[in-house]
This record gives C-alpha cells, sequence and structure tokens, in this order.
C-alpha cells in the first residue's frame, strides 16, 4: 500500500487503498483452464463479494475517491460564492487536488464560477 503525505498537514498522512475485484475464474493464472467461453458455465461472485467490501468499508468509516468531491459540492451548496484559497482552508487539500474537483464538478454540470476571477466565486448549479 502506497502512502504519501498531505503536503497542507503532514502530521495528518493520507493513505491509499486500491482493490482489484474479480471472478477466480477470470485470472489470467486460469486462462489456459478456463477459457472466456466457459466463464457462463460458472456462477459470479464478484457482486456479492464487492458488496461485502464496500459494507466492510462503511463500517469502518473509510472514505472513497469521491468523497472528497463530494465534501467540496457540499461546501459550495452551503457556502455560494468561495474561491478556491477558502477551500484550502476549509477541507486542507491542496490547490492542485481542489482546482481537479472543481473542474470534475464543472464538467458535471453542478458548479459554476459567477463573476471576475479576484471578486467571484463558486456557485451550485440549481442556486444560482
Amino acid at each position: 500500500m502506497e502512502q504519501r503525505n498531505n503536503t497542507i498537514n503532514s502530521s495528518n498522512p493520507t493513505n491509499y487503498l486500491t482493490i482489484d475485484v474479480e471472478d477466480y475464474f477470470q485470472v489470467s493464472a486460469f486462462e489456459d483452464i478456463v477459457g472466456m467461453a466457459k466463464w457462463d458455465n460458472y456462477t459470479p461472485r464478484v457482486v456479492e463479494n464487492t458488496r461485502k467490501i464496500l459494507t466492510l468499508l462503511d463500517t469502518h468509516n473509510v472514505k472513497g475517491v469521491n468523497d472528497g468531491v463530494n465534501d467540496l459540492f457540499d461546501l459550495i451548496r452551503l457556502n455560494p460564492g468561495k474561491k478556491t484559497k477558502d477551500f484550502i482552508v476549509s477541507l486542507g487539500q491542496p490547490r492542485r487536488t481542489l482546482e481537479r474537483w472543481l473542474r470534475q464538478l464543472k464538467d458535471q454540470g453542478k458548479i459554476k464560477f459567477h463573476g471576475a476571477s479576484k471578486t467571484g466565486g463558486y456557485f451550485a448549479e440549481n442556486e444560482t
């Protein structure tokens, strides 16, 4: 598992976890034994096991990739007109991360920037 330190607060490191979920008969080690043509003969377990993993992560309050984006969107909804610098302070994330999240929210049509670059701010799309 890779560990990166948060550049804003190095005493509170950010940990990343990735999980690759696939059915046991789909792994490359079995490709000579179970070809793709035979996959329909086996009972898939991915959906059930993915639900178990998500429940376990939720039980331990593990946040996912979209949680930061969702936190930012909530902050914009509750505090319309704020700028990137305000989000850096509130969320404790690096500028580049917040700019990426803002771009994602803009691409999804959830937020817009209104006003001049020095005096404007971000607004939730349905509240402008």
